[in-house]
């Protein structure tokens, strides 16, 4: 279903219109959801971490699985989202993994 404002036209941006919280897009399944049932990912020095706390710059999201994470990086889906060159770690993968983790437990 596509939100639309009062004026009828789509609506471009961040909250719905029952007045939630901001809305973001999977760079991995492109499925819209809150942005805070997503994983948020941030460059910082060139390399792509998990972060809870917003840094300055451009943010990528990902829902929380593995799925998501792989068919993002098999689409180079980051550099796009982020539009600039990520250097990606073999340590993104067992960072996302913990993020998830952290969430479960939380919920």
């Amino acid at each position: 279903m596509v939100a639309r404002a009062a004026h009828g036209r789509r609506r471009v941006g961040g909250r719905p219109p029952d007045g939630g919280g901001p809305v973001r897009t999977c760079v991995g399944c492109r499925e819209r959801r809150a942005a805070s049932d997503l994983i948020r990912l941030q460059v910082d020095d060139g390399h792509l971490h998990v972060v809870d706390r917003p840094l300055p710059g451009r943010s990528a999201y990902l829902c929380p699985s593995r799925a998501c994470l792989e068919r993002a990086l098999r689409r180079r889906a980051f550099a796009r989202t982020l539009r600039q060159d990520v250097r990606l770690d073999d340590g993104l993968p067992v960072e996302f993994r913990e993020a998830v983790e952290a969430r479960e437990a939380v919920r």
